[in-house]
This record gives C-alpha cells, structure tokens and sequence, in this order.
C-alpha cells in the first residue's frame, strides 16, 4: 500500500479517475475540476475537502470513497498502535 504524509496540499489531477492508499494532508485534498467520475480506495484525513468534479447523477456517482482500512494496519510498525471500533447502532 502506499502512504502519502503530506504538510500542504494534496492534487488530485482532473483526468485521473482512481487513486489508492492513505492520503494525510495537514491544509487541502483537493481534486481539480472535471466530468470524469472519481474512485478513491483507502482513506482520506485532511484538514479541509476541496471537491470539484461535476455531479452527473444517481446512477453514476461523482464520488466513489471505498473506506479501507489495511492502509491504516501497514503503518502500525510506523506510526503506533491505532483501534477501530465497528458498532452497529439501532435506529
């Protein structure tokens, strides 16, 4: 997996349609204008959420943000222990 640890601004170009990993950014993750649809795989911690591509419909997301976490459980020797807690919580 690949990890980007990033003090400013992390651009996600406006003809790249799928990126994949762990972005941590201390200031913008931002995603430059366009019609293309966007899949991103792994998780996004940032400060502020610049998202500029435009919405086409229901059907066709603009976004797709597929949360997973095995970017986060490679970096443990790294970074430190981390917990994830699942809970499931009634209406």
């Amino acid at each position: 997996g690949v990890v980007f640890i990033v003090n400013g601004i992390i651009n996600i170009e406006a003809d790249v349609t799928i990126v994949s990993g762990m972005f941590i950014s201390s200031q913008t993750f931002y995603v430059a204008s366009s019609n293309l649809a966007l899949t991103i795989n792994g998780m996004v911690y940032t400060k502020s959420l610049s998202l500029n591509r435009t919405y086409r419909d229901a059907n066709s997301p603009t976004y797709r943000f597929n949360y997973q976490p095995k970017y986060m459980i490679n970096m443990l020797p790294f970074l430190g222990r981390t917990q994830i807690n699942w809970q499931e919580l009634t209406p």
